[in-house]
């Protein structure tokens, strides 16, 4: 179980890794939060926002939505009552391009699902926030 859990680490650390120049560029200097806090709700912050990364192994639009762990948003909810001048985002890395999505409370632009992970000692299940393809955006297009 242990070992999948850091198999899936290692996937998003190396593409993290591989983002954080075009995030950099985007957003400003980020600090990956892991140097602080390794169970942080976010990959990446600085003064004015929260950055989430996601690498799909599909294309943007071959599904109805993008998705990410309900959790994350739940942490969204708790920051920004902490922090309300700062902006929070995800960004999903798909095989044709990088999409964001500006964290918001609109209900009418997400549905929530269950995934069940099959972690061979057991299985897993996770809340899902779906974002849905028309409030997502191309990551070049972006103005913050």
């Amino acid at each position: 179980y242990m070992g999948l859990i850091s198999e899936d680490y290692k996937f998003g650390k190396k593409a993290e890794i591989a983002v954080k120049p075009l995030l950099d560029e985007v957003f400003g200097p980020l600090l990956e939060t892991d140097r602080v806090n390794k169970f942080h709700s976010f990959d990446f912050t600085n003064n004015n926002y929260y950055v989430e990364h996601k690498q799909r192994n599909c294309k943007y639009g071959q599904y109805p939505s993008l998705y990410f762990d309900y959790s994350k948003y739940e942490a969204y909810i708790k920051f920004k009552a902490i922090h309300p001048h700062i902006k929070f985002f995800i960004i999903w890395s798909c095989k044709n391009g990088h999409y964001y999505w500006q964290f918001n409370e609109n209900e009418n632009e997400s549905y929530i699902s269950r995934q069940t992970l099959n972690r061979t000692t057991h299985l897993q299940t996770n809340h899902m926030l779906n974002i849905k393809n028309e409030f997502i955006f191309k990551l070049d297009n972006i103005k913050i």
